[in-house]
């Protein structure tokens, strides 16, 4: 199977390393030409356990160098989703069997690029790999994870056997779902509650479950979206999502969320993906979800004030 990885930030990045031990024919596309010839140049390096691995990178910034792709691995933020759904439907006029596989976060991905591509052409999955970009080309693995594919059409179509077997070759560890929106779901209510209270209080992780404040904020914001779950009748991977909220906080106390990497590098968000999707889904269900909101309005302030923002006071003297 030849593959090509759409997205050179941190998981994108972490598959390429995974997937350049088995996958011989395999590229990397990257919007930004500049970035595109530095990886290029410098290649990749992937920092684990205060060891460093550097490989090179077959990397592009020219799209039809994926013309012959079988497999399109999307990696990169939602907000992006529709221009690289528009790119693959152009280079691809010649090449009718391929698919593609969307391991991004939070609502809204499949849709766009079914209505593009078409949905028999698109699969989707969430991956608990952890990833941290620290600049372009260099990452650090923060853990290890489970990654779950499936179909929208709710059953296992045979590319997702190929595609499990290529990953799993690879010390990706991965599994087939049936049930892909339980499985999308069951991320996204840990990410409504870690990512946007990290960001605004700039904390790692772990200390989220540290202050009884932020705690009961997470567990709050988390029951808003539960709620939508239940309405749905969507089928969560866990039983108690507060028990595993807390859980994946403890094993990621360390991390630094996505967002909140996102914050401090001030780029945009995908909170319009998570939060600000909740409040919107609970709106027209008629289910409350103000700390969605508000969580949604402040991630959404930080990003438009991140020039602005007072970082520092030294008091002057009289």
């Amino acid at each position: 199977m030849n593959i090509g990885i759409i997205g050179p930030g941190a998981i994108g990045l972490l598959f390429y390393f995974f997937l350049s031990r088995k996958v011989k024919d395999l590229i990397l596309l990257d919007k930004d030409k500049r970035r595109a010839l530095l990886l290029r140049n410098k290649g990749l390096t992937v920092v684990k356990n205060s060891k460093s691995y550097k490989i090179n990178v077959n990397i592009t910034a020219q799209p039809q160098e994926l013309e012959d792709r079988e497999l399109f691995l999307i990696c990169v933020k939602s907000y992006d989703t529709l221009e690289v759904a528009k790119t693959i439907k152009s280079i691809s006029r010649k090449n009718k069997d391929y698919f593609v596989l969307s391991l991004q976060n939070g609502l809204g991905n499949l849709e766009v690029l079914s209505e593009i591509l078409g949905e028999e052409k698109v699969l989707g999955g969430v991956t608990n790999m952890g990833s941290t970009l620290l600049s372009p080309g260099v990452i650090k693995f923060a853990g290890e994870g489970k990654t779950i594919i499936g179909s929208l059409k709710k059953k296992t179509v045979p590319v997702l056997r190929e595609i499990r077997s290529v990953f799993n070759s690879c010390d990706i560890p991965t599994s087939i779902t049936s049930d892909l929106e339980g499985a999308i779901w069951s991320k996204l209510l840990i990410n409504i509650a870690i990512n946007p209270l990290t960001s605004i209080l700039r904390v790692k992780n772990g200390e989220l479950l540290n202050n009884p404040h932020s705690s009961l904020l997470m567990q709050m914001v988390l029951n808003e979206a539960h709620r939508i779950t239940k309405r749905k009748r969507i089928k969560l991977l866990y039983n108690d999502p507060q028990t595993k909220l807390e859980a994946v906080c403890r094993a990621t106390s360390e991390n630094i969320s996505s967002m909140l990497q996102d914050i401090l590098r001030g780029k945009k968000t995908e909170i319009d993906y998570l939060n600000g999707a909740i409040y919107k889904l609970g709106e027209s269900l008629k289910i409350p979800t103000p700390l969605n909101f508000i969580f949604f309005k402040l991630v959404k302030s930080l990003e438009e004030t991140s020039l602005k923002r007072v970082d520092s006071f030294q008091d002057e003297k009289l």
